[in-house]
Protein backbone atom coordinates (compact mmCIF):
# COMPACT_ATOMS: atom_id res chain seq x y z
CA UNK A 1 0.00 0.00 0.00
CA UNK A 2 2.97 2.32 0.59
CA UNK A 3 3.47 2.94 -3.12
CA UNK A 4 -0.21 3.97 -3.46
CA UNK A 5 0.08 6.59 -0.70
CA UNK A 6 1.82 9.06 -3.00
CA UNK A 7 -1.19 9.03 -5.32
CA UNK A 8 -3.58 9.47 -2.40
CA UNK A 9 -1.51 12.36 -0.99
CA UNK A 10 -1.49 14.13 -4.38
CA UNK A 11 -5.25 13.72 -4.56
CA UNK A 12 -5.58 15.17 -1.07
CA UNK A 13 -3.48 18.22 -2.02
CA UNK A 14 -5.66 18.89 -5.09
CA UNK A 15 -8.84 18.83 -3.01
CA UNK A 16 -7.26 21.02 -0.34
CA UNK A 17 -6.17 23.63 -2.90
CA UNK A 18 -9.69 23.63 -4.38
CA UNK A 19 -11.50 24.05 -1.06
CA UNK A 20 -9.14 26.50 0.64
CA UNK A 21 -10.32 29.70 -1.13
CA UNK A 22 -14.01 28.77 -0.98
CA UNK A 23 -16.43 29.87 1.69
CA UNK A 24 -19.65 28.03 2.59
CA UNK A 25 -20.41 29.81 5.87
CA UNK A 26 -18.74 30.29 9.22
CA UNK A 27 -19.94 26.95 10.60
CA UNK A 28 -17.11 24.83 9.14
CA UNK A 29 -13.39 25.52 9.07
CA UNK A 30 -12.06 21.97 8.74
CA UNK A 31 -13.02 18.85 6.83
CA UNK A 32 -11.51 15.49 7.73
CA UNK A 33 -12.32 12.56 5.46
CA UNK A 34 -10.72 9.32 6.50
CA UNK A 35 -9.92 6.75 3.83
CA UNK A 36 -9.66 3.23 5.22
CA UNK A 37 -8.12 0.75 2.86
CA UNK A 38 -6.95 -2.29 4.78
CA UNK A 39 -6.65 -5.97 4.37
CA UNK A 40 -10.18 -7.34 5.01
CA UNK A 41 -8.91 -9.35 8.00
CA UNK A 42 -7.87 -6.10 9.69
CA UNK A 43 -11.20 -4.42 8.89
CA UNK A 44 -13.01 -6.89 11.13
CA UNK A 45 -11.56 -5.17 14.19
CA UNK A 46 -11.82 -1.63 12.82
CA UNK A 47 -14.59 0.60 14.06
CA UNK A 48 -15.38 3.40 11.63
CA UNK A 49 -15.79 6.89 13.01
CA UNK A 50 -19.40 7.96 12.62
CA UNK A 51 -19.90 11.24 10.81
CA UNK A 52 -19.76 14.08 13.26
CA UNK A 53 -19.72 17.82 13.49
CA UNK A 54 -17.49 19.38 16.11
CA UNK A 55 -18.89 22.81 16.89
CA UNK A 56 -17.50 24.28 20.10
CA UNK A 57 -13.79 23.84 20.79
CA UNK A 58 -12.75 20.30 21.74
CA UNK A 59 -9.33 19.15 22.93
CA UNK A 60 -8.01 16.26 20.85
CA UNK A 61 -5.51 14.08 22.70
CA UNK A 62 -3.31 11.72 20.72
CA UNK A 63 -0.65 9.60 22.42
CA UNK A 64 2.82 10.91 21.70
CA UNK A 65 1.55 14.12 20.11
CA UNK A 66 0.76 17.57 21.38
CA UNK A 67 -2.89 18.18 22.32
CA UNK A 68 -4.84 20.06 19.65
CA UNK A 69 -7.95 22.18 19.91
CA UNK A 70 -10.46 21.51 17.18
CA UNK A 71 -13.66 23.35 16.40
CA UNK A 72 -16.05 23.87 13.49
CA UNK A 73 -15.05 20.61 11.83
CA UNK A 74 -16.74 17.85 9.86
CA UNK A 75 -15.29 14.38 10.23
CA UNK A 76 -16.20 11.07 8.61
CA UNK A 77 -14.60 7.94 7.17
CA UNK A 78 -15.24 5.53 4.36
CA UNK A 79 -13.84 2.16 3.38
CA UNK A 80 -12.23 1.59 -0.01
CA UNK A 81 -11.92 -1.90 -1.46
CA UNK A 82 -8.43 -3.13 -0.55
CA UNK A 83 -8.08 -5.69 -3.33
CA UNK A 84 -9.42 -3.30 -5.94
CA UNK A 85 -6.88 -0.61 -5.02
CA UNK A 86 -3.95 -2.99 -4.62
CA UNK A 87 -4.59 -4.56 -8.01
CA UNK A 88 -5.18 -1.30 -9.87
CA UNK A 89 -2.65 0.79 -11.75
CA UNK A 90 -2.17 4.41 -10.69
CA UNK A 91 -4.81 5.88 -13.02
CA UNK A 92 -7.40 3.41 -11.83
CA UNK A 93 -6.58 4.10 -8.18
CA UNK A 94 -7.48 7.75 -8.76
CA UNK A 95 -10.77 6.68 -10.37
CA UNK A 96 -11.58 4.39 -7.45
CA UNK A 97 -10.88 7.09 -4.89
CA UNK A 98 -12.89 9.65 -6.87
CA UNK A 99 -15.87 7.33 -6.98
CA UNK A 100 -15.61 6.57 -3.26
CA UNK A 101 -15.31 10.24 -2.33
CA UNK A 102 -18.26 11.27 -4.49
CA UNK A 103 -20.42 8.49 -3.06
CA UNK A 104 -19.33 9.20 0.52
CA UNK A 105 -20.00 12.95 0.66
CA UNK A 106 -23.69 12.35 1.32
CA UNK A 107 -22.57 10.98 4.69
CA UNK A 108 -22.66 14.55 5.99
CA UNK A 109 -26.41 14.81 5.23
CA UNK A 110 -27.21 13.49 8.72
CA UNK A 111 -25.23 16.26 10.41
CA UNK A 112 -26.80 19.44 11.74
CA UNK A 113 -24.27 22.10 10.85
CA UNK A 114 -25.08 25.73 11.69
CA UNK A 115 -24.09 28.52 9.31
CA UNK A 116 -22.94 26.19 6.53
CA UNK A 117 -24.30 25.84 2.98
CA UNK A 118 -24.11 22.07 2.90
CA UNK A 119 -25.84 21.66 -0.47
CA UNK A 120 -23.56 24.12 -2.29
CA UNK A 121 -20.53 22.53 -0.66
CA UNK A 122 -21.58 19.03 -1.75
CA UNK A 123 -22.36 20.23 -5.29
CA UNK A 124 -18.97 21.96 -5.65
CA UNK A 125 -17.14 19.04 -4.06
CA UNK A 126 -18.73 16.49 -6.40
CA UNK A 127 -18.12 18.66 -9.48
CA UNK A 128 -14.47 19.21 -8.59
CA UNK A 129 -13.68 15.63 -7.62
CA UNK A 130 -15.31 14.44 -10.84
CA UNK A 131 -12.90 16.61 -12.85
CA UNK A 132 -9.69 15.41 -11.19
Amino acid sequence: MKFKLGIINQFNELILSFLKPRHYGIGVEYLFIGLNCMNPRSLKILKLIKPKYIGPPKIIKMPGLEDRVLEKAIEYEFIADYAEIMNADDDKVIGIIKSNLINSITTIDVLKIPDFDKEKFKKDFIEYVSQI
